[in-house]
């Protein structure tokens, strides 16, 4: 019995020593490291589980961000959503672009999607300070023409060198417009677009009207067809970015690239230029549930493929 109840002791001391340890061991390499105060009082190995002879990232997405999940089950739907899958563009990619490239998506649009909970959640990129997203966060991919910098009055230019100019995020030249009256009033992303409704798969988790009841005393919001046949966005969108299509040129052998190198260069192989890009009142249309709204195609892509032919 004695030895029964040493043995319990030894492991229950072992399991504690390995805890309150786990921390100080880590920290004898990485020194510089400081956790944010949410998650200050948790050691190391709660969140990076034993991967080989070190330990996983916690909140990459290629193990299913075990370290963040096992506490926060409810985001789990954030591995399956659309800004991870990417599902939407990589099915255009393969109806369109893969019969003349295989390759296309890789080489152009691997680079902005979210592959860890850190894309969103650290601060300055530091990944142990985890935060709220702001809107400067969801800026760093949410900057070009479908879903775009519109929100804080910035309106994407046109790719040629001659439009680049103004203010810069994220790489991409910007001009200055109106901004959205809820981003006047200190009003970030996430608190209409919640984390729930992007795990749930759901885009935002409000509309206009969950804030707003219309004003029947104004003559517009009196006419019933207003209210049941258009989006709030169709009258009170002030301004959209406009863009007419991509144009994708891609080089087979020694062709002429030096041609287009006023244009941008997304990858080795291609040139990519975007096409009058106008930051103007929006297209009205119908949209996918019969309702008129300002309309944004996702996709207007023109390709073209350049190869040298002998003579």
């Amino acid at each position: 019995m004695k030895r029964y109840l040493m043995t319990i002791f030894t492991g229950i001391l072992l399991i504690l020593t390995t805890s309150a340890n786990a921390k100080e061991n880590c920290e004898e390499c990485h020194k510089k490291i400081t956790v944010s105060v949410s998650h200050e009082s948790l050691n190391c190995i709660e969140c990076h589980e034993p991967e080989g002879d070190h330990y996983a990232l916690a909140a990459d997405f290629k193990i299913n961000a075990k370290g963040c999940v096992k506490c926060h089950e409810e985001y789990k739907g954030m591995l399956k959503s659309p800004m991870h899958t990417r599902y939407k563009e990589k099915r255009y990619v393969k109806d369109i672009f893969e019969q003349y490239d295989p390759e296309f998506f890789g080489k152009n649009c691997e680079g902005c999607h979210v592959s860890s909970c850190v894309d969103c959640h650290a601060e300055n990129s530091t990944p142990h300070t985890i935060t709220e997203p702001k809107t400067g966060i969801c800026l760093k991919c949410h900057n070009d023409y479908y879903i775009g910098a519109d929100y804080t009055g910035l309106g994407i230019r046109e790719d040629h060198e001659r439009y680049q100019r103004g203010i810069k995020v994220a790489g991409k030249y910007h001009q200055k417009m109106l901004p959205d009256v809820h981003y006047e009033k200190g009003m970030d992303c996430g608190e209409c677009h919640s984390m729930k409704s992007l795990a749930s798969g759901k885009p935002s988790s409000k509309v206009c009207r969950d804030c707003h009841n219309p004003d029947k005393d104004v003559l517009e919001h009196s006419i019933d067809a207003h209210l049941q046949k258009m989006a709030c966005s169709t009258c009170h969108a002030a301004w959209a970015p406009v863009e007419y299509g991509t144009f994708w040129i891609k080089f087979e052998g020694d062709a002429r690239k030096d041609y287009f190198k006023w244009i941008k260069s997304p990858s080795e192989d291609y040139r990519k230029s975007s096409y009058k890009r106008y930051n103007r009142r929006p297209h009205i249309g119908l949209n996918k549930d019969g309702i008129y709204a300002p309309i944004r195609p996702m996709f207007i892509n023109i390709f073209s493929l350049i190869r040298n032919v002998p003579c």
